[in-house]
């Protein structure tokens, strides 16, 4: 039984229909960006285990595997094989060099895809930051403003961002229940106020259809309950991403909550010296633009002055920021930052790689120029 599932496992079969199905998830996953965008067709078919179907709006049957659970067979495929084959002798070193990069790319591929992240930081000329917001991720923030020192933060997950989720912390004196949330909204004028506080006396909320537009992120609103220990009402409230404002917690006067981008914060503060953007003559088509900044540490001594323009970003204690855009008429650049703990393993896979085919092409060609010496002369020592 064990022979027949390595055997199995080991086989170019399997290999084969990995490769197959990989093939057809690309083309599905590719053809799908153009309804749902990059973001949503590379989380739903290659960043996935499985991929559903929703048969009802509460059921969701499994349908095609992921890329994920594809790349986990090809990784045990390619694992296998080789123990069962491939004994490491000297003829055989370029290819254990060879299957050892392909091994690491597809382990680099797979940390990547679960451990990358990605957050954007927008600076105005003389700002200066030491966090990142990624807009597709938004979270319910409290900020405790009552401490001596410094702001204290209480940060709830994207997993509470539904109808009747409670938000609670041990050290809060209250706690917040989600009356109603809409993934994708937007303000509008009424008089039917649903708040006691805040926001919300002339403004209500709109539920939209959710953006799949990589351009256009969603923005969504909440109206929370505020609740003392005693599961009394101390107050109702609106929150809207389209504003990001922080509201006055009733009955708490130096707490504030918002819900707003989830933030990724560093050890380090990043200033925007001077922002450079130049245009095609005739046209408002970006030829060119840069950011030089500099890199200040918690006690404000600067540390690293850096340039950052297009494929030339900065790395820096483990994320890397790239020029990506800029807003509000060239005063504004927008930089992705990038948290990859894998970044360097594809190089190194790649090198391996190279390494081995170069290898098992030399052996293959001396052995057959030795083949060709001895058919021209059959007697000659080789």
């Amino acid at each position: 039984m064990k022979k027949q599932i390595i055997k199995v496992l080991s086989s170019l079969e399997l290999a084969i229909t990995c490769l197959s199905v990989l093939f057809i998830l690309t083309v599905i996953g590719t053809i799908a960006q153009v309804k749902l965008g990059i973001f949503f067709a590379v989380e739903r078919y290659f960043n996935s285990w499985v991929i559903t179907w929703n048969a009802t709006p509460n059921l969701a049957l499994p349908v095609f595997p992921g890329a994920l659970t594809i790349g986990v067979v090809l990784l045990i495929n390619l694992i296998a094989s080789h123990f069962t084959r491939f004994k490491l002798t000297k003829d055989k070193i370029g290819i254990w060099c060879t299957h050892f990069g392909l091994i690491l790319l597809i382990i680099a591929g797979g940390i990547s895809a679960c451990s990358r992240y990605e957050s954007q930081m927008a600076l105005e000329e003389g700002e200066r930051k030491n966090y990142s917001e990624n807009s597709r991720e938004m979270v319910f923030d409290i900020i405790d403003q009552g401490q001596p020192n410094q702001d204290r933060l209480i940060s709830f997950p994207s997993t509470f961002n539904k109808k009747g989720a409670f938000l609670e912390h041990e050290s809060l004196p209250f706690k917040v229940e989600i009356t109603d949330y809409y993934p994708n909204s937007k303000l509008i004028k009424s008089q039917n106020r649903r708040t006691s506080h805040g926001l919300g006396e002339d403004l209500s909320v709109a539920n939209i259809p959710i953006s799949t537009n990589d351009n256009v992120p969603n923005l969504p609103a909440a109206y929370i309950t505020i609740l003392d220990t005693n599961n009394e009402i101390l107050g109702t409230l609106m929150l809207s991403a389209e504003t990001e404002l922080s509201q006055v917690v009733p009955g708490f006067e130096t707490m504030l909550i918002a819900l707003r981008p989830k933030r990724v914060y560093f050890p380090f503060h990043i200033a925007l010296d001077d922002f450079t953007h130049e245009k095609y003559p005739g046209t408002r088509k970006p030829s060119y633009f840069e950011s030089r900044i500099t890199i200040h540490n918690n006690e404000g001594v600067p540390e690293l002055e850096a340039r950052i323009y297009m494929n030339h970003p900065l790395r820096y204690s483990g994320h890397t920021f790239f020029q990506a855009s800029y807003d509000k008429e060239d005063t504004v650049s927008v930089l992705q930052v990038v948290k990859n703990p894998s970044w360097l393993l594809p190089y190194i896979a790649c090198v391996f790689t190279a390494i081995g085919l170069g290898i098992q092409f030399w052996q293959g060609f001396a052995k057959y120029r030795r083949k060709q010496k001895k058919e021209v002369n059959p007697n000659a020592l080789v």
